[in-house]
């Protein structure tokens, strides 16, 4: 479906100004109030503007878009719903509800697209959030109420200790170099309670672009990424074997 004449777009032009769901098309509007309330969640509280520094929405979903603010922001509220319908699955699986759960991290968070969805389940103190983008984190503890973390380029230099029921890491393992993903995810390791769980996503070697090869080491690094402000030396995109995800589990 394309944009039409009474559809509202964010232009290349002018893409750090922030997305309110009010300036989407009431067709799409009620489609995501109704879509968001079969799966429990509260529009209003859910539908808070989306910053315009949120590299991940306005330098990723809105150019795939052309630029539609609209679609994007249904394909925001449907991948948030992906994300959380993986959260469940953790929540009730292992713990038998968010009601038996103690505190949990989402670590590289971003603008909170999780947030959204787990300050509906949790208390606000039981739920932490970190990110290397320092103003995000700020962001979130203001609109949120809930408990923010700066994080670091340097693993060694991330301070915070944790005892966790679930830490999750939804993207960045899908972005790290080989050293870093080793690096982060012992680190990240430490943060989870005797019954916690520690939760991350990889791009299989499944989906490894044409004419890239893998690496022996298992982890296929490319310097390419939609942040315009992390350099490509720590946040590109990676490609990993599932033997290399065990082996470093396993280590």
């Amino acid at each position: 479906m394309r944009a039409g004449p009474e559809t509202a777009s964010v232009t290349a032009e002018h893409p750090s100004q922030d997305l309110s769901f009010d300036r989407v098309d009431p067709t799409y509007r009620a489609f995501i109030e109704d879509y968001l309330r079969l799966h429990g969640i509260d529009p209003i509280t859910f539908c808070k503007p989306l910053p315009g520094a949120d590299e991940m929405f306005f330098n990723a979903i809105l150019p795939n878009y052309e630029f539609d603010a609209s679609i994007s922001a249904f394909k925001f509220v449907e991948s948030t719903m992906r994300l959380g319908d993986a959260y469940n699955q953790i929540a009730h699986g292992v713990f038998g509800g968010y009601g038996k759960l103690g505190t949990v991290l989402d670590f590289a968070s971003g603008w909170g697209r999780l947030t959204r969805l787990l300050e509906q389940r949790l208390r606000p103190e039981q739920i932490y959030v970190a990110d290397i983008y320092h103003q995000a984190i700020d962001w979130q503890v203001a609109t949120f109420g809930i408990n923010g973390v700066h994080s670091a380029k340097d693993p060694a230099a991330f301070k915070h200790t944790g005892d966790h029921d679930i830490v999750l890491i939804g993207s960045m393992f899908s972005h790290l170099p080989t050293e870093l993903f080793h690096q982060w995810l012992a680190r990240l390791y430490k943060l989870i309670s005797d019954r916690g769980v520690l939760s991350f996503s990889v791009h299989d070697e499944a989906i490894l672009p044409a004419g890239e090869v893998m690496d022996p080491a298992g982890l296929r690094y490319l310097r390419f990424s939609e942040s315009g402000s992390l350099v490509l030396g720590i946040y590109g995109i990676s490609y990993v074997t599932e033997s290399l995800v065990v082996s470093v589990i396993s280590r």
